[in-house]
């Protein structure tokens, strides 16, 4: 009877030292698809960085130029996930962004509703900045 009882802690004890636990890495900015649907054109560096945060990466060669990148990698898989997004600024303003702009869903979340929005009469021939500037993508 007492062997069981050693033989039991024993196994206990020793499963253990065979199971390794991976970490989930995770670096950069994390941009989500709402957060670069909030970008327009002509929207200032302060209200970029609102949106989407400090950037990781400013090149002092090119002041006009912000990288985020982001990568993650889950605890059990070999390889991970990476994204990119520069956003362009032309005198202080947003101009162009490029990278991966349409970001696909996290597993397991809802689909987003896919039906496109109907604009309002009033949007058309709006004065803003958004309705002078093309969004560049």
């Amino acid at each position: 009877m007492r062997n069981v009882f050693l033989f039991a802690a024993l196994a206990l004890l020793l499963s253990g030292c065979f199971s390794v636990y991976k970490l989930e890495i995770q670096q950069g900015n994390v941009v989500t698809q709402e957060m670069i649907d909030k970008l327009k054109p002509g929207m200032t560096r302060n209200q970029v960085r609102y949106v989407l945060g400090t950037p990781l990466v400013t090149d002092p060669f090119h002041p006009e130029r912000w990288d985020y990148y982001y990568y993650l990698r889950r605890s059990k898989e070999k390889t991970g996930e990476s994204r990119h997004l520069t956003v362009i600024f032309k005198n202080d303003v947003l101009a162009q962004i490029r990278g991966d702009t349409r970001i696909k869903p996290e597993p397991g979340a809802k689909p987003a509703d896919t039906a496109p929005a109907a604009k309002a009469p009033a949007e058309e021939k709006s004065s803003s900045p958004d309705a002078t500037y093309p969004r560049a993508l």
